[in-house]
């Protein structure tokens, strides 16, 4: 069991949060992915598309390393941008 202090995870600025959020969609390796995969795989466990956290964390490693979370985190950008336009804000 690896052991992370809070530290490890904080991202103190904006930018600095944005930063992380490439390094890992990169497949960087480190405190902030396994903490991604982690989430991601009890996630996938509970909506019931994994039989088991672990195996939740192999389908998200993988969703990572083939770009597919990357590719989906922008389409939902995309999709959050032109409704925050559609609705006058933008």
């Amino acid at each position: 069991l690896l052991e992370v202090s809070p530290a490890d995870l904080r991202a103190s600025t904006l930018d600095d949060s944005v930063r992380i959020v490439r390094r890992v969609l990169e497949g960087v390796h480190g405190p902030q992915s396994d903490i991604v995969a982690a989430n991601a795989g009890a996630a996938l466990y509970v909506a019931g598309i994994s039989d088991s956290i672990a195996g939740g964390v192999v389908r998200a490693r993988e969703s990572i390393r083939s770009g597919a979370a990357a590719d989906a985190l922008a389409r939902l950008v995309e999709i959050s941008q032109r409704e925050w336009a559609r609705s006058g804000n933008g």
